[in-house]
Protein backbone atom coordinates (compact mmCIF):
# COMPACT_ATOMS: atom_id res chain seq x y z
CA UNK A 1 0.00 0.00 0.00
CA UNK A 2 1.82 2.67 -1.17
CA UNK A 3 0.30 6.49 0.66
CA UNK A 4 1.39 9.79 1.71
CA UNK A 5 2.47 9.90 5.47
CA UNK A 6 0.60 12.23 7.50
CA UNK A 7 2.96 15.17 8.91
CA UNK A 8 0.13 17.17 11.14
CA UNK A 9 -0.87 15.48 14.41
CA UNK A 10 -2.09 12.14 14.34
CA UNK A 11 -4.33 12.56 16.84
CA UNK A 12 -8.54 12.33 16.37
CA UNK A 13 -12.23 11.72 17.88
CA UNK A 14 -13.53 8.41 17.16
CA UNK A 15 -17.44 9.59 16.43
CA UNK A 16 -18.97 6.73 13.95
CA UNK A 17 -21.61 4.67 13.97
CA UNK A 18 -23.31 4.34 17.67
CA UNK A 19 -20.26 6.05 19.51
CA UNK A 20 -21.14 9.38 20.82
CA UNK A 21 -19.42 12.21 20.74
CA UNK A 22 -16.30 13.26 23.22
CA UNK A 23 -15.94 9.67 24.16
CA UNK A 24 -12.98 7.69 22.55
CA UNK A 25 -9.84 9.26 20.72
CA UNK A 26 -7.35 7.70 18.83
CA UNK A 27 -3.35 8.74 18.75
CA UNK A 28 0.23 8.13 17.98
CA UNK A 29 2.28 7.78 21.33
CA UNK A 30 2.06 11.40 22.70
CA UNK A 31 5.78 10.99 24.26
CA UNK A 32 7.25 9.46 21.05
CA UNK A 33 10.70 9.41 20.37
CA UNK A 34 11.53 10.44 24.47
CA UNK A 35 9.71 13.96 23.90
CA UNK A 36 6.54 15.89 24.13
CA UNK A 37 4.81 16.08 20.84
CA UNK A 38 2.88 19.85 21.42
CA UNK A 39 0.54 19.29 19.05
CA UNK A 40 -0.84 15.98 21.14
CA UNK A 41 -0.65 18.22 24.73
CA UNK A 42 -2.86 20.95 23.00
CA UNK A 43 -5.76 18.19 21.55
CA UNK A 44 -5.41 15.90 24.35
CA UNK A 45 -5.82 18.72 27.01
CA UNK A 46 -9.14 20.21 24.74
CA UNK A 47 -10.80 16.94 24.66
CA UNK A 48 -10.43 16.87 28.46
CA UNK A 49 -8.70 12.97 28.53
CA UNK A 50 -9.04 11.44 31.60
CA UNK A 51 -7.98 7.91 31.29
CA UNK A 52 -5.51 6.65 28.31
CA UNK A 53 -5.09 2.74 26.93
CA UNK A 54 -1.45 3.17 25.92
CA UNK A 55 -0.99 -0.26 23.97
CA UNK A 56 2.83 -0.25 23.50
CA UNK A 57 4.62 0.79 26.58
CA UNK A 58 5.31 -1.18 30.01
CA UNK A 59 4.81 0.03 33.14
CA UNK A 60 8.49 0.77 34.04
CA UNK A 61 8.36 2.78 30.44
CA UNK A 62 5.64 5.14 31.08
CA UNK A 63 6.56 5.91 34.37
CA UNK A 64 9.98 7.44 32.52
CA UNK A 65 8.37 9.02 29.96
CA UNK A 66 5.64 10.47 31.63
CA UNK A 67 7.25 12.52 33.69
CA UNK A 68 8.44 14.73 30.54
CA UNK A 69 4.68 15.28 29.84
CA UNK A 70 2.76 17.12 32.73
CA UNK A 71 -0.59 16.47 31.45
CA UNK A 72 -0.28 12.38 30.23
CA UNK A 73 1.33 12.05 34.33
CA UNK A 74 -1.38 14.14 35.93
CA UNK A 75 -3.19 11.19 34.75
CA UNK A 76 -0.56 8.72 35.65
CA UNK A 77 -1.01 9.58 39.43
CA UNK A 78 -4.17 9.77 39.00
CA UNK A 79 -4.68 6.04 38.35
CA UNK A 80 -5.89 6.90 34.74
CA UNK A 81 -3.38 5.32 32.18
CA UNK A 82 -2.93 1.37 32.06
CA UNK A 83 0.50 0.64 30.25
CA UNK A 84 -0.05 -2.87 28.05
CA UNK A 85 2.40 -3.81 26.38
CA UNK A 86 0.88 -5.40 23.56
CA UNK A 87 2.79 -7.15 20.37
CA UNK A 88 0.89 -6.44 16.60
CA UNK A 89 -0.63 -10.15 16.47
CA UNK A 90 -4.26 -9.43 17.03
CA UNK A 91 -5.35 -12.75 16.63
CA UNK A 92 -2.25 -13.81 19.66
CA UNK A 93 -3.06 -15.22 22.70
CA UNK A 94 -0.76 -12.20 24.46
CA UNK A 95 -2.83 -9.46 21.99
CA UNK A 96 -6.40 -10.47 23.48
CA UNK A 97 -5.13 -10.99 27.18
CA UNK A 98 -3.75 -7.67 27.19
CA UNK A 99 -6.59 -6.12 24.72
CA UNK A 100 -9.06 -7.63 27.65
CA UNK A 101 -7.59 -5.72 30.52
CA UNK A 102 -7.39 -2.26 28.83
CA UNK A 103 -10.96 -2.95 28.29
CA UNK A 104 -11.98 -3.74 31.64
CA UNK A 105 -10.10 -0.51 32.31
CA UNK A 106 -11.75 1.57 30.22
CA UNK A 107 -15.20 0.05 32.02
CA UNK A 108 -14.08 0.86 35.17
CA UNK A 109 -12.81 4.66 34.89
CA UNK A 110 -14.03 8.01 33.44
CA UNK A 111 -14.33 9.01 29.60
CA UNK A 112 -13.29 10.64 27.68
CA UNK A 113 -10.54 8.08 26.63
CA UNK A 114 -7.35 8.06 24.49
CA UNK A 115 -6.23 4.70 23.08
CA UNK A 116 -2.66 4.83 21.78
CA UNK A 117 0.49 2.94 20.56
CA UNK A 118 3.70 4.02 19.40
CA UNK A 119 2.39 5.43 15.70
CA UNK A 120 -1.15 5.99 15.89
CA UNK A 121 -1.25 3.26 13.19
CA UNK A 122 -1.24 -0.99 13.42
CA UNK A 123 -2.24 -1.63 17.09
CA UNK A 124 -4.07 1.58 17.85
CA UNK A 125 -6.13 1.04 14.12
CA UNK A 126 -6.85 -2.72 15.31
CA UNK A 127 -8.66 -1.92 17.89
CA UNK A 128 -10.07 1.27 16.28
CA UNK A 129 -11.34 -1.33 14.12
CA UNK A 130 -13.00 -3.78 16.47
CA UNK A 131 -14.49 -1.03 18.49
CA UNK A 132 -15.78 0.79 15.63
CA UNK A 133 -17.58 -2.19 13.78
CA UNK A 134 -19.07 -3.12 17.16
CA UNK A 135 -20.78 0.22 16.98
CA UNK A 136 -22.09 -0.08 13.73
CA UNK A 137 -19.84 2.51 11.80
CA UNK A 138 -20.02 1.39 8.23
CA UNK A 139 -17.02 0.07 6.01
CA UNK A 140 -16.57 3.29 4.34
CA UNK A 141 -16.46 5.05 7.84
CA UNK A 142 -14.04 2.59 9.50
CA UNK A 143 -11.84 2.26 6.48
CA UNK A 144 -11.62 6.13 6.01
CA UNK A 145 -10.82 6.16 9.67
CA UNK A 146 -7.70 3.91 9.45
CA UNK A 147 -6.20 5.85 6.17
CA UNK A 148 -6.68 9.28 8.42
CA UNK A 149 -3.40 7.82 10.60
CA UNK A 150 -1.59 8.20 6.77
CA UNK A 151 -3.46 10.92 4.93
CA UNK A 152 -4.56 14.56 5.24
CA UNK A 153 -8.50 14.26 4.76
CA UNK A 154 -7.89 16.13 1.61
CA UNK A 155 -5.83 13.80 0.07
CA UNK A 156 -8.42 10.33 0.70
CA UNK A 157 -9.13 9.33 -3.22
CA UNK A 158 -12.81 8.76 -3.98
CA UNK A 159 -14.77 5.71 -2.56
CA UNK A 160 -15.08 4.23 -6.05
CA UNK A 161 -11.86 4.83 -7.33
CA UNK A 162 -9.25 2.03 -7.53
CA UNK A 163 -6.85 3.62 -5.22
CA UNK A 164 -8.87 3.87 -2.82
CA UNK A 165 -9.66 0.46 -2.91
CA UNK A 166 -6.06 -0.30 -3.05
CA UNK A 167 -5.37 1.66 -0.43
CA UNK A 168 -8.36 -0.38 1.42
CA UNK A 169 -6.97 -3.52 1.17
CA UNK A 170 -5.16 -4.01 4.97
CA UNK A 171 -8.92 -2.76 6.91
CA UNK A 172 -10.22 -6.11 4.75
CA UNK A 173 -7.34 -8.44 5.89
CA UNK A 174 -8.02 -6.92 9.24
CA UNK A 175 -11.28 -7.52 9.17
CA UNK A 176 -11.27 -11.32 7.69
CA UNK A 177 -8.12 -12.19 10.34
CA UNK A 178 -10.84 -11.46 12.69
CA UNK A 179 -13.41 -13.36 11.24
CA UNK A 180 -11.42 -16.60 10.82
CA UNK A 181 -10.43 -15.83 7.66
CA UNK A 182 -13.46 -15.22 6.40
CA UNK A 183 -14.22 -11.92 4.07
CA UNK A 184 -16.67 -9.69 6.24
CA UNK A 185 -19.55 -7.92 4.55
CA UNK A 186 -21.48 -4.62 5.49
CA UNK A 187 -23.91 -6.56 7.47
CA UNK A 188 -21.20 -8.63 9.18
CA UNK A 189 -19.21 -6.06 10.78
CA UNK A 190 -21.07 -5.85 14.02
CA UNK A 191 -21.78 -9.77 14.45
CA UNK A 192 -17.72 -10.40 13.50
CA UNK A 193 -16.42 -8.07 16.28
CA UNK A 194 -18.59 -8.75 18.93
CA UNK A 195 -17.30 -12.44 17.97
CA UNK A 196 -13.67 -11.51 18.44
CA UNK A 197 -14.44 -9.62 21.81
CA UNK A 198 -16.24 -12.54 23.20
CA UNK A 199 -14.35 -15.53 21.60
CA UNK A 200 -11.17 -14.47 21.31
CA UNK A 201 -10.74 -11.27 23.75
CA UNK A 202 -13.17 -13.55 26.37
CA UNK A 203 -15.26 -10.66 27.03
CA UNK A 204 -18.28 -11.81 28.88
CA UNK A 205 -22.02 -10.97 27.45
CA UNK A 206 -22.64 -8.64 30.36
CA UNK A 207 -18.68 -6.61 29.75
CA UNK A 208 -19.54 -6.46 25.88
CA UNK A 209 -22.72 -4.94 26.83
CA UNK A 210 -21.40 -2.49 29.06
CA UNK A 211 -18.81 -1.51 26.58
CA UNK A 212 -21.60 -0.90 23.98
CA UNK A 213 -23.52 1.31 26.60
CA UNK A 214 -19.84 3.26 27.39
CA UNK A 215 -19.28 4.13 23.82
CA UNK A 216 -22.27 5.43 23.44
CA UNK A 217 -23.10 8.12 25.95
Amino acid sequence: MKIHIRTSANFREIHMGGIGPGILYRSSHPIGDGREDTAITKLARRAGIATILNLTDTNRDIKRLAALVPWYRKILNAGGVIALGMNFNGMSREFCVQLKKGIQFMLNHPGPCLIHCYAGVDRTGFVAIVLEALMGASLCEIIDDYLKSFLDDELLAPHDSPQYQRDSAIVHEILTMINNGRPVTEEQLRETAEQYLVSQVSLSTAELELLKERLSR
